[in-house]
């Protein structure tokens, strides 16, 4: 029986060579079929979950109005006029600024503990700056995880210097240009609809003002954008894709079809190389972004990392996929909110 055992025991054969590197090239085939699916997979997911966080912020952005006397909340507080274009450089050490519109929704997000925290009602009477407590806080809601970059905050300068924790989502004041002329809602100057529009909300100076009623915006709450995608900057010194700073390209979105803006994403997909006007450094590339030296900061543009387009939340808290082939005058008439147009 020994033997026999020791026979058999002696006639194993392993595998040849040949026959493990074609197991070896069966498994690398099926990894590379399988991973454009994990792929498509994840991006399914990053873009299902950024949807969900639109419709959470609609919905909040629905509960402050009513929660008040209907309006929705200003894009961000400030204390007096000021040309809104230079906002963002180093000069707005002298601007009176306060919270935005997202440090003002807290309560209605789940994030009760920060809202009682930044004290922000009591900005605009007593020049409490509480709000400034919260700005470092990530917040997943704010997020779109198809997006990089949250773990990097925004720096920030001067009197505003600190570390302001990033986010993806703006509220839209409006396609024109972002000059000193949207303070109040005044409007501003649209190039494919021939005169001034506003957007459903605006930096305010006015006690309970920055923003339209849900229920009166002129074209429809279903056919205006309340808030669109953006993208994180790019380094520690890009605030674009800051959540609690009310700054155009960081939570404010504006001059998206103007000059040499044509639609979402236009920086890329050989669309307008150079747009969304806020400064990056000479040796750094373009990724996507845009940006235009000789410009103030103006246009900031809605941006994702989705394929082919970004999402916005409209004012009846629906939430759409806009593709970024979508003209530039519907692109226009999507954000007007009182250009009486209809997008075709």
């Amino acid at each position: 029986m020994l033997s026999y055992l020791s026979h058999r025991k002696g006639n194993r054969r392993g595998f040849t060579l040949i026959e493990l590197l074609v197991v070896i090239a069966i498994i690398a085939i099926l990894i590379g079929l399988l991973l454009p699916a994990v792929q498509k997979v994840r991006a399914a997911a990053n873009k299902t979950t950024c949807a969900n966080n639109l419709k959470q912020l609609g919905l909040a952005m629905h509960n402050y109005a009513d929660s008040g006397d209907g309006r929705l909340p200003p894009a961000v507080q400030a204390m007096a006029v000021t040309d809104y274009s230079r906002l963002g450089i180093p000069a707005w050490n002298s601007v009176a600024m306060g919270p935005n519109w997202a440090v003002l929704i807290l309560p209605f997000i789940e994030q009760e503990a920060l809202a009682n925290l930044s004290q922000a009602n009591l900005w605009r009477t007593t020049g409490n700056t509480s709000w400034l407590n919260v700005r470092a806080t990530r917040i997943k809601t704010f997020e779109c995880p198809a997006d990089t970059g949250h773990a990097v905050p925004f720096n920030g300068w001067n009197t505003f210097a600190g570390n302001w924790a990033r986010g993806n989502y703006a509220i839209n004041a409006g396609p024109g240009g972002f000059w000193n002329q949207v303070f109040n809602g005044q409007g501003s100057w649209a190039d494919d609809i021939g005169r001034a529009v506003t957007g459903v909300s605006w930096p305010s100076s006015e006690v309970g003002g920055g923003g339209m009623t849900i229920a009166n915006i002129p074209d429809g709450s279903s056919n205006t954008i309340m808030i669109t995608e953006i993208r994180v900057g790019f380094d520690a010194n890009d605030r674009r894709g800051s959540w609690a700073l009310g700054q155009p390209g960081a939570s404010v979105s504006g001059g998206n079809a103007v000059g040499d803006c044509s639609g979402p994403n236009d920086g890329t997909n050989a669309k307008f190389r150079y747009c969304d006007d806020i400064f990056m450094p000479a040796d750094n590339p373009n990724m996507g972004m845009g940006a235009w030296f000789s410009c103030a900061n103006w246009q900031a543009q809605s941006r994702s990392r989705h394929t082919s387009g970004v999402q916005a939340c409209m004012g009846d808290a629906s939430v759409q996929f806009i593709r970024d082939s979508i003209s530039r005058r519907n692109w226009t008439i999507l954000q007007a909110a009182n250009d009486g147009l209809v997008p075709n």
